[in-house]
């Protein structure tokens, strides 16, 4: 499953291009939303091979070190913990996970300077030099190891994930999302995995998530169709304040907001305050945080009084 914030986020950005007309109709529109959707897999099978990549960088530097003109002992000797790895095995093993590497054409090698710096930056660390330094791990250890760097190295590389936004619109963002699925899949991985299993980032395409699916449709469509009864939801509540005069991301986040009290009865109203909040925070005007907060306040509060919200199940909570 994806989460919330990430589908609200995804939908934010295709109402709004479909807003200033770069989506010529809601289908061609809902399609596209769909297709940027999944493209967290993408991104997240290409941190994996940046991930793989690393042991071909250990391999080369132990290589180099061994044709020094006075290699060392530890040159000749080296330890080779790092590059045996148990991940690497997985990853270069792994049928269903090397068959999607072809099929969405994962290519890092554009990027390989980057690499090579977030690489030396992890050697150098402190992190892999107590690893190094200790001769047995389990395979849990291994993994909590991987995510540490990855975290530290890759994730806060702002070389490395403005890289992936030079790819794709709304790659920049997309990038610390999809660590987090990247992440949460390394932990969830299993040394005994056979090579025929399907690896399990690949099960995360959000049509084999009805729930996500209708989440975001909801919110997409009732946008789209009922948008002139929010707007006038909207003005028939704004003081002193010229609808021409609202921004057209706070405008949509307003409207996705209005719809999200309304058809989906399982969300609770102040979560769906807060996290329309925190978008306005990401993606609009520094004074949009107030007045999307007061708006959304009063528009829920009469829209219960008049029994148009109907909450249900957790969608009751803090009602």
């Amino acid at each position: 499953m994806h989460s919330r914030r990430y589908l609200r986020t995804k939908t934010l950005q295709a109402l709004f291009e479909y807003e200033i007309g770069q989506n010529t109709t809601s289908t061609i529109g809902e399609k596209n939303l769909f297709t940027n959707i999944n493209h967290l897999k993408t991104i997240s099978l290409s941190q994996f091979q940046i991930i793989l990549e690393f042991k071909r960088l250990a391999l080369d530097r132990i290589e180099a070190a061994k044709k020094k003109y006075l290699p060392t002992e530890a040159d000749l000797n080296p330890n080779l913990k790092f590059a045996n790895l148990r991940i690497f095995k997985i990853l270069e093993e792994n049928i269903s996970y090397q068959d999607e590497i072809s099929k969405e054409k994962i290519d890092i090698h554009s990027d390989i300077d980057i690499i090579r710096l977030v690489f030396q930056n992890i050697i150098n660390s402190e992190t892999y030099a107590n690893f190094m330094n200790v001769e047995d791990d389990s395979f849990d250890d291994e993994k909590d190891f991987i995510i540490s760097i990855f975290k530290d190295y890759m994730v806060n590389s702002d070389a490395l994930a403005s890289a992936f936004a030079d790819k794709k619109l709304h790659w920049y963002a997309d990038f610390f999302e999809a660590a987090l699925v990247t992440a949460r899949t390394i932990k969830n991985l299993d040394c005994d995995m056979k090579n025929d299993e399907v690896f399990p980032l690949l099960n995360i395409d959000i049509e084999d998530h009805e729930d996500d699916v209708m989440f975001v449709k909801t919110i997409y469509r009732s946008v789209i169709q009922n948008s002139d009864k929010y707007i006038e939801l909207i003005t028939s509540r704004l003081h002193n304040w010229d609808l021409d005069r609202l921004a057209t991301l706070d405008l949509i986040i307003l409207k996705m907001a209005i719809a999200e009290f309304i058809e989906c009865p399982s969300v609770p109203i102040k979560v769906t305050i807060n996290e329309y909040i925190e978008l306005s925070k990401d993606y609009s005007t520094p004074k949009s945080k107030s007045f999307i907060n007061g708006l959304l306040d009063r528009i829920s509060s009469e829209l219960l009084a008049n029994e148009t919200i109907k909450k249900t199940g957790r969608g009751l909570i803090s009602q």
